[in-house]
């Protein structure tokens, strides 16, 4: 992986992960359109050189920790407010 995801691409990686969201369920939730999260998500696997939500997901669990840097400096802000 060359470039680490996006706070946008971990939001949509953790609600497949976390509840097996389908795409029309993940944009109102997280505020972006259908099509965006859909975007959003193929620009994840890509970086994460997955051809699949599954192998993505699989991916994102194992290197949850090291990827989402901007995630979490996000919440760490939000969390200082």
């Amino acid at each position: 992986m060359n470039r680490p995801l996006t706070a946008n691409e971990c939001r949509v990686l953790e609600c497949l992960a976390d509840e097996g969201a389908l795409f029309k369920d993940i944009g109102p939730t997280l505020g972006i359109s259908i099509n965006t999260a859909k975007r959003t998500a193929l620009n994840a696997y890509r970086k994460l050189g997955a051809k699949n939500r599954w192998r993505a997901v699989d991916r994102h669990r194992r290197l949850r920790g090291h990827i989402c840097q901007h995630l979490r400096l996000e919440r760490e802000r939000e969390a200082a407010i």
